[in-house]
């Protein structure tokens, strides 16, 4: 189904002017690919928050994940059903748990967790991946706009625990 939608968006992208050997086609139809994926599975997290009444803590960790996640890339799944399993497991499971289970985390341990999730940022963001890497002269500048967007959500979610659903935002700091 998705191959048809992208193909029908392609049609009127390039009003019949297609060929697999134009980089700009090519570009547009994994453009075009990547966002249904994205869309589709943004949509089942979504579906599955309503409906468990989740939302908020979701909206939370989805607003801190794609913050950090625009400037510091990250790995992909061997397959796109992999990948949604691991999306509803971080965006959409960890948090309701924590709701429903009541869990709080320990302003040490929010800060141990803070510390480790800056040195595995330092150490794996801003690279891209095997098949789209990022060229090497782009990479620090990421890398410090990924930083910034870490500290901006480190420091909301270490000084707003007054607040009962917040400290779940360290969670998009993964």
């Amino acid at each position: 189904m998705k191959d048809k939608v992208v193909n029908k968006l392609l049609e009127a992208l390039f009003s019949g002017d297609k060929s697999e050997e134009d980089m700009v086609y090519v570009q547009v139809k994994f453009a075009l690919e990547v966002l249904l994926n994205n869309l589709g599975k943004l949509a089942v997290v979504l579906v599955f928050s309503l409906v468990t009444g989740s939302w908020a803590e979701t909206g939370i960790t989805f607003l801190s994940y794609i913050c950090i996640r625009r400037y510091a890339y990250g790995l992909h799944s061997d397959s796109e059903f992999v990948c949604l399993l691991w999306t509803l497991l971080y965006l959409w499971g960890v948090p309701l748990v924590m709701k429903h289970l009541q869990l709080t985390i320990s302003f040490p341990m929010m800060v141990f967790l803070l510390i480790s999730c800056f040195l595995l940022l330092l150490r794996y963001g801003s690279r891209g991946t095997a098949i789209n890497p990022i060229e090497p002269e782009k990479r620090p500048p990421l890398l410090k706009k990924a930083i910034s967007m870490f500290l901006i959500f480190s420091l909301i979610t270490l000084f707003s625990q007054l607040l009962t659903f917040l400290p779940i935002c360290y969670l998009g700091l993964f």
